[in-house]
């Protein structure tokens, strides 16, 4: 009933914010003009409405004229004038439309945001002046709406390099829901990830009711052993694995004390890190904070702000307090705050950095002696939930969203979504400019990124703090994110994604190439959605353009092992040309307090020889050539041992 009911919802509100438009797709709009010219605004002059366009690059055809002048038509444009128009900002122009054998003079521009407007030669014989005629409203919105440089380099792959992808529908579907179990209580953070080491991905799922333990004793099939395994009794917030002292066998954080494995399939608590009170504990998570190679641990608190415990990797193992020294407690970084953490490489110097979910939301980045210092502290976020409730979204990842090369923080607000870009360095909020991540989305709590209908970017799913619908948005590439449901309400055959979710992790479950979602459901039960979107790949003729670059698709599961350095290793598949195709983060999607497995599952629409390059945390370097020309799925084991 709730599925039915959020079904009409959708459909009562697609039509009014549906952004992507079928018919009007930017290949289609490119090729009905004979030039296409990147421009600067270099003059403008608000007295006459006009301004002075010089030429930086001809992208398709030719044009001639380096400089034009543009007046606006009538004073029913000065209002889209002052909006527009900026000196020194960029502008794509779309030069002599064609229909038939007919050449019309219209020329369409963009200035970024979804701002199309329609222009003429003021005299065919002067192409240097140019009448600006119309603003197109929405009528070209569903076209692109995303940033103006991205439109560019879409032109460029179309026209120059033959690698334009970007589908104006949704490819994506999962199978009906299958139930692994029912905690006693709302599901909080679960691990996806292989406990025994039998090669079969089990499930740890939170609930601060009771926590518990499946293991996949065959394939899709889980049987609980919490007891067998020896960790009857938990109640906790969060889970993390990784193999902390580094003996072969993966050990478990679960809330904020560690639990080692013995060798025979069992954990043992351990007193290795202080005793904390856990009704203050708001995460707990394992990374490798000082690029050691050992798993270290970093700890949320409510009221109480971040505290860091490294790793000696000296036997008899022990875990030191480096809170202080590491900034952490400096007041900067909010040390009575409450808010979720998530950790990456931001500006990829091969050192941990942290996005702390507190305050206004607060970027911090690791320097060569391990302090951490504010870099960003943001303005206008707000982290708290409608009833006022301290730290009650925010939880998020580092991602390669934006572009594939580096890693961006996707976060969340109890409103929806925000991407956090690196340009060059600097910090810009990208979400107005990411399509429909902008829309208003009720209660969100947590998101992970990654390539869920496989097409070789990086997607996000959104939990929501209530029991409502999350979120997917498919990731098209060039900056600009789809709401899948407004467009396919046959995605999700089941009830699980309709009722939100605490907790998530992706991984591939099933071993057909392709991650699967793990949800910990508001009641307690946790669900595998097992992607299906393969079946919708299955050979027609006369197939559409996208849709016959989906087809030729190979896959690429990289898993990673060795006593040190997985956790936090960086995977990065690179083409012949050194454009980075894939970058992935081991264990980056902690969303509330999670983890997903020690390896990535990447997808590449155009078959050839790649380049794999593994970069483990401790700065052992693995690079391979991947021949992914004739075979569909390609399974690969790296690891970080001589």
């Amino acid at each position: 009933m709730l599925k039915l009911f959020t079904a009409a919802i959708i459909a009562i509100v697609s039509a009014s914010l549906a952004l992507v438009n079928p018919s009007l797709q930017p290949m289609q709009v490119f090729d009905r003009y004979d030039a296409i010219v990147l421009f600067t605004i270099t003059a403008t002059d608000d007295a006459t409405r006009s301004f002075t366009l010089t030429k930086r690059e001809c992208l398709k055809g030719t044009f001639a004229t380096e400089t034009v002048t543009v007046t606006a038509k009538d004073e029913k444009l000065e209002r889209f004038y002052s909006t527009l128009i900026h000196q020194d900002a960029p502008l794509l122009a779309l030069i002599g439309k064609r229909m038939g054998k007919r050449q019309l003079n219209e020329i369409l521009f963009y200035t970024g945001e979804g701002k199309w407007e329609k222009c003429e030669f003021a005299d065919a014989d002067a192409p240097s002046r140019w009448l600006w005629t119309e603003d197109t409203g929405e009528a070209y919105f569903g076209c692109f709406n995303g940033r103006i440089d991205r439109l560019v380099e879409m032109v460029h792959d179309h026209y120059r390099t033959g690698r334009f992808y970007f589908p104006h529908k949704p490819c994506m579907r999962f199978k009906a829901d299958q139930t692994v179990g029912k905690l006693p209580g709302p599901g909080r953070g679960v691990a996806l990830y292989d406990l025994d080491r039998d090669g079969r991905l089990d499930v740890y799922a939170c609930s601060l009711a009771g926590d518990r333990v499946w293991m996949q004793v065959a394939p899709l099939h889980f049987v609980e052993r919490t007891q067998a395994v020896g960790l009857s009794g938990l109640a906790s917030p969060s889970v993390s694995c990784a193999d902390v002292n580094g003996d072969g066998f993966p050990d478990l954080l679960v809330g904020s004390v560690l639990h080692l494995a013995d060798g025979t399939g069992r954990f043992a608590a351990t007193a290795l890190l202080p005793p904390l009170d856990s009704a203050k504990l708001k995460t707990a998570l394992l990374l490798d904070a000082n690029g050691d190679g050992f798993p270290d641990v970093l700890v949320s608190q409510v009221q109480g702000g971040l505290h860091l415990y490294l790793n000696s990797g000296k036997a008899p193992i022990a875990f030191r307090d480096v809170s202080e020294e590491a900034g952490l407690r400096a007041t900067p970084c909010a040390p009575q705050s409450t808010g979720f953490v998530c950790w990456g490489d931001w500006n990829q110097d091969q050192r941990i950095d942290l996005f702390y979910a507190a305050k206004r939301g607060l970027l911090l980045t690791q320097d060569a002696s391990g302090r951490f210092t504010v870099v960003k502290s943001f303005g206008g976020y707000d982290f708290a939930s409608t009833e006022g409730v301290e730290g009650a979204s925010g939880a998020g990842c580092f991602a390669p969203i934006w572009r594939p090369d580096r890693s961006d923080v996707i976060t969340a607000l109890d409103t929806g979504l925000v991407l956090l870009g690196n340009e060059q360095g600097k910090i810009v909020d990208l979400t107005s400019e990411a399509n429909e991540i902008t829309e208003k989305t009720p209660a969100m709590q947590a998101v992970i990124a990654e390539d869920l209908n496989a097409d070789g970017t990086v997607d996000t799913y959104g939990l929501s703090r209530n029991p409502v619908a999350s979120i997917l948005h498919s990731n098209r590439g060039y900056g600009s994110l789809m709401a899948d449901h407004k467009y396919d309400r046959d995605i999700y055959p089941g009830s699980a994604h309709y009722q939100g979710a605490w907790g998530a992790a992706a991984g591939d479950v099933d071993g057909d190439g392709v991650n699967d979602l793990l949800l910990a459901g508001h009641d307690g039960t946790i669900t595998l959605l097992i992607n299906d979107a393969l079946s919708l790949r299955q050979p027609q003729e006369n197939l559409p353009y996208h849709d016959q670059l989906r087809q030729q698709a190979r896959y690429l599961t990289v898993a990673l092992t060795g006593r040190l350095g997985v956790l936090g290793a960086e995977i990065a598949l690179v083409e012949a040309d050194g454009r980075v195709a894939a970058r992935r983060i081991i264990g980056s999607n902690v969303a509330t307090g999670c983890r997903s497995p020690d390896a990535a599952s990447i997808a590449v629409l155009w078959p050839g020889i790649y380049r794999l390059d593994v970069r483990f945390s401790n700065g052992v370097r693995k690079i391979q050539s991947v021949d992914l020309t004739s075979q569909m799925r390609t399974r690969l084991t790296v690891s970080s041992d001589p």
